[in-house]
């Protein structure tokens, strides 16, 4: 029954990692697009391009590593492969944290409309600032990733035979230490993690106040400025929920708490996946550029199909 659940959770896997990596490389290539054109960005495209070409080299190396995991077992007793491997996927997890916060904490600034110091002194600077943020970002992720291929522990077995003196040593067995991994990862996850849901409910706070203020003040309650606003509060609580969702399932899967051979363990990284899956389809929903480009691909399609 566990063959059958794994075969079955890695297929929908894989396919959750096709289908999301052609999203997110559809974002890419549309901001790409309208940089060439236009010579320049908004401030929040840069961090959607950023974001959007993690979130395909994360479900590449998922994608990847599960072919490989599939076609080649024998690979998962190298040392070298397993340490590579944690490194490359503490370092995408880490970074697609990270630039989630980013662009959290942007829209967090320059929408919000608190008085504090803090607030007053960012908004005017947090555009030139996301630049460096970013590089920031991708420094520290990578600086914290090293220390996860630290995380494997070698284990000699050896067989005893009845009435011999002797004994009989099989080859080295590779496990991952799953308390030592969770602590590497929990640590500078944490911070970021803080940070974004905290910008988050700021922002939901002051557009849900500001959105009581415009109809106390008698603006129409369908009214498009106020639809706007509970647009992006809606945006913002369905952002907060899958950066939730995949920091616990990120966390769960670090722990190594399920052995590798388990289909659970699969699960975990489908729900691991599944938020930021969502999120880029909810990104070109929203987004007119994007929305209009997909609608226009699929015009194009499905007039190809007719003739």
């Amino acid at each position: 029954m566990d063959f059958i659940l794994k075969k079955i959770f890695t297929a929908v896997l894989l396919a959750e990692c096709f289908v999301g990596i052609k999203i997110n490389v559809f974002i890419v290539a549309v901001f790409l697009k309208k940089w060439k054109e236009l010579k320049s960005l908004d401030t929040c495209d840069k961090i959607l391009t950023c974001l959007g070409i993690f979130r395909s080299f994360r479900m590449l190396f998922s994608l990847i590593y599960y072919l490989l995991i599939m076609y080649f077992p024998w690979l998962i007793q190298l040392h070298s492969f397993l340490s590579a491997t944690l490194v490359i996927g503490m370092f995408l997890s880490l970074a697609n944290l990270w630039i989630t916060t980013v662009l959290c904490v942007f829209y967090c600034v320059k929408i919000t409309n608190f008085s504090h110091k803090l607030f007053t002194f960012l908004k005017p600077r947090i555009s030139r600032l996301v630049p460096w943020l970013l590089m920031a970002s991708l420094l520290i992720s990578l600086i914290f990733s090293f220390p996860a291929g630290w995380c494997i522990v070698h284990v000699e077995l050896q067989n005893t035979t009845v009435g011999a003196m002797n004994n009989m040593t099989t080859p080295d067995v590779l496990i991952l230490n799953g308390h030592n991994r969770l602590i590497i990862f929990f640590v500078p996850s944490l911070f970021p993690f803080i940070i974004c849901c905290v910008a988050v409910s700021l922002l939901i706070k002051s557009l849900w106040m500001h959105s009581i203020q415009m109809k106390s003040s008698g603006t129409s309650f369908g009214g498009s400025h106020l639809e706007v606003h509970f647009n992006v509060v809606k945006s913002m609580v369905l952002f907060l929920f899958c950066h939730v969702v995949f920091f616990v399932s990120a966390c769960f899967t670090a722990s190594e708490s399920q052995p590798r051979g388990s289909p659970w363990k699969v699960l975990s990284s489908i729900v691991m996946n599944a938020p930021t899956f969502l999120h880029s389809a909810f990104i070109i929903a929203s987004n007119s550029k994007l929305k209009e480009t997909c609608l226009e691909m699929w015009h194009g399609l499905t007039t190809c199909a007719k003739t």
